[in-house]
Order: C-alpha cells, then sequence, then structure tokens
C-alpha cells in the first residue's frame, strides 16, 4: 500500500508537485505567522531592555546626586567644626584600633585552644605546643 510520502508508480512527478504546491501555501502561512510572531517576540525584548536600561540609568543619575549631596553636607559640617570632628576621627580610630586587637587576640588564643586540644603538650621555653 502507498503511503503518504510515497504514493507508489502510478503518482506523476507533476501530481506530487501540485500536492506540495497546495500544501505549501498552508505551511507557507504557518512560517509567515511564526516569523510575524518571532518579530513581534524581537521588538518586545527590546522595548523591555530599552526600558530597563533607562530606569536603570535614572537611579544611579539619583544615586549620584544623593552621594554629592551626603558628601556636600558631611564637607560643609566638617568646615564647620573642625576640631570636634578632628577629635571624633581620633576617637573612632582607637575604638577600631582596640577592636582589632582583641580580634587578633581571640583568633590567636582559639587557635592555641584548638591545638592543645587535639593533644599536644605546650612547651614553655619555646612558646610551642
Amino acid at each position: 500500500m502507498a503511503n503518504p510520502v510515497n504514493r507508489g508508480a502510478g503518482f506523476s512527478e507533476q501530481q506530487h508537485r501540485q500536492q506540495e504546491g497546495q500544501g505549501g501555501s498552508g505551511m507557507g502561512a504557518v512560517k509567515e505567522k511564526a516569523q510575524e510572531m518571532a518579530s513581534n517576540v524581537a521588538g518586545m525584548a527590546g522595548d523591555a531592555w530599552d526600558t530597563t536600561r533607562r530606569s536603570a540609568q535614572e537611579w544611579g543619575s539619583r544615586a549620584a546626586g544623593g552621594a554629592d549631596d551626603a558628601w556636600q553636607s558631611v564637607s560643609t559640617f566638617f568646615n564647620r567644626y573642625p576640631l570636634p570632628m578632628f577629635a571624633v576621627g581620633v576617637g573612632l580610630g582607637f575604638l577600631m584600633s582596640r577592636l582589632f586587637d582583641n580580634y587578633t587576640t581571640d583568633v590567636a588564643r582559639r587557635m592555641s585552644r584548638s591545638s592543645y586540644d587535639r593533644g599536644g603538650e605546650y612547651d614553655s621555653n619555646r612558646n610551642r605546643y
């Protein structure tokens, strides 16, 4: 029996072309519709990208403007009260140095405890476990 692809010996080449032409117009319409949909999707994606880019630029501009305003405010404050701001800076530096000093001591203590917990014995002459 002949299948749709192979029409058998009695099916002429001209009949085959005619049938392809009729089916081809349906396939051509589907192809055109698919291309139209792809074009629409690409257009929407482009619009979405443009909107996102514009929004990001506006946000960045606002953030830069806000940072500039904050810097101007801090600069004005420092110019108005230089000695108190210097004292605050020294105080913060002192506090940070104490914080990091305690942090390094704590790390060393934890490392020593870890070595001791592994069964090492402390050699006080060489400061080793």
